[in-house]
């Protein structure tokens, strides 16, 4: 069994608007299978569309603890309905 080298995330500009598992363990340097054991508990927002798991980058952030004002200079264009 070969294992993918990890590559981390140094720059958002990276890191697509929406972003699959894949991507969320090169953010949080962790396994697969952490990720999405924290997507289906809950804890890291992410939405399932059909077999796979997606995950903003606004709520990935918000995650890791950016601020709002951190977060919106990015300029998103993604904002919740009735927000």
């Amino acid at each position: 069994m070969t294992h993918a080298t990890f590559v981390p995330v140094t720059d958002w500009k990276e890191v697509p608007v929406i972003f699959d598992i894949p991507m969320a363990c090169r953010i949080l340097g962790k396994t697969s299978e952490s990720v999405r054991r924290m997507v289906t508990s809950g804890e890291l927002p992410a939405q399932k569309t059909g077999n796979e798991w997606r995950i903003r980058k606004d709520k990935m952030m918000e995650y890791l603890g950016y601020l709002p004002w951190e977060i919106d200079k990015f300029g998103f264009g993604i904002r919740e309905v009735g927000a």
